[in-house]
């Protein structure tokens, strides 16, 4: 969210005091403020079994990363390769379902994957493959720099 200042919990697109900084988890402070009003999807403290308390990837439209991601806190808890001794996968950081202090990268815990449910999950990100014209241009700005090295 690009700042380590603590999130609002609000339905996207977050209408906060300070909208770069929302995102999909539970929050209530009991205040008749517009956010931090329970659960971010629905904006209701009581959990019901029928919501879907996801959200679509970039819902978040003014919550972009320092590297220009979306939903990096929040929404799912994500899966690792970790594996403790009874076997259950290792997850880190927040979902939906739980509160802000979970959504640091240091929390972490263990889970049987069986049991998931919609609170884990994982992330998929794609990352553009350099061409072969930049490829070239990279080599030749090398080239020319060891040149510049012996002349």
């Amino acid at each position: 969210m690009q700042t380590n200042l603590q999130p609002f919990s609000d339905q996207p697109p977050g209408i906060t005091p300070d909208d770069t900084r929302v995102g999909n988890f539970f929050a209530f402070d009991s205040l008749a403020n517009g956010y931090d009003d329970g659960y971010a999807a629905t904006g209701s403290p009581g959990f019901v079994t029928a919501e879907n308390y996801l959200t679509n990837v970039g819902a978040y439209t003014q919550s972009g990363s320092f590297y220009g991601t979306f939903d990096q806190g929040g929404n799912v808890s994500e899966w690792n390769d970790t594996v403790d001794g009874n076997g259950q996968r290792g997850v880190r950081g927040g979902s939906w379902a739980l509160n802000v202090g979970d959504l640091r990268a240091s929390s972490h815990g263990f889970f049987d994957p069986a049991g998931a449910g919609n609170v884990f999950g994982f992330r998929v990100a794609t990352v553009p493959e350099p061409t072969a014209v930049a490829m070239a241009l990279l080599g030749a700005l090398w080239l020319a720099s060891r040149r510049n090295k012996r002349g």
